[in-house]
């Protein structure tokens, strides 16, 4: 909530002004400081402080003296399902992963099969530093180039090899789990329709 001391008769303007999707409710107070936004508020306070100034020709933080009569007017943010949903648990649901993006590896990469794959994005942080998601794909083999990525895999189904430049195959099937470092390069060979989990950092 967002909080303001504002003179009694002004309160139905700034109801107005603030209007849907955000909605204004008043109480009486007889306290004589502003309370400043937090800062996950701080779109809403642009939003507040823009019907005050219109309304008003005050700013939060700007005015802290207290009308004579005044009431304390309270901002609540609108309910929508980013708010709603800001738990630090997520759950990884195979069964309701919703619609995946699907896509084909570049034509210059490809060098066998013709191949289809499959991703759900689930999660990311750090400014989409860090990733997590769903992916799958169809028998054929491409080449692999991680660049700056690090990537955890872990194989829920299916069968693939994976060859490092200048190293020996390696096969990973359901349950295995592996690590490819920055600057990776190698052949990804899908043997059979795999799906792994995945986190890129």
């Amino acid at each position: 909530m967002v909080y303001a001391e504002v003179p009694i008769a002004a309160a139905t303007i700034v109801d107005r002004a603030v209007g849907d999707p955000r909605r204004a409710t008043t109480c009486p107070t007889d306290r004589g400081s502003l309370r400043h936004c937090p800062r996950k508020q701080i779109a809403l306070c642009r939003a507040a402080n823009r019907a005050f100034v219109t309304v008003l020709g005050i700013g939060f933080g700007t005015n802290p003296r207290t009308p004579k009569h005044s009431i304390r007017v309270v901002f609540h943010p609108p309910e929508s399902p980013l708010s709603m949903s800001k738990n630090l648990l997520i759950n990884f649901n195979f069964d309701q992963l919703g619609e995946p993006r699907e896509y084909r590896p570049p034509a210059e990469r490809v060098i066998e099969g013709d191949i289809v794959c499959r991703n759900w994005d689930v999660d990311s942080a750090k400014d989409d530093k860090v990733r997590a998601g769903v992916w799958e794909s169809t028998p054929g083999v491409n080449r692999s180039i991680k660049g700056e990525t690090w990537e955890f895999c872990l194989i829920l189904s299916g069968v693939v090899e994976l060859t490092e430049d200048g190293q020996s195959p390696v096969v990973y099937k359901a349950g295995d789990c592996f690590i490819m470092k920055p600057g990776y390069t190698g052949t990804w060979r899908t043997l059979e329709t795999v799906r792994k989990v995945w986190i890129m950092a």
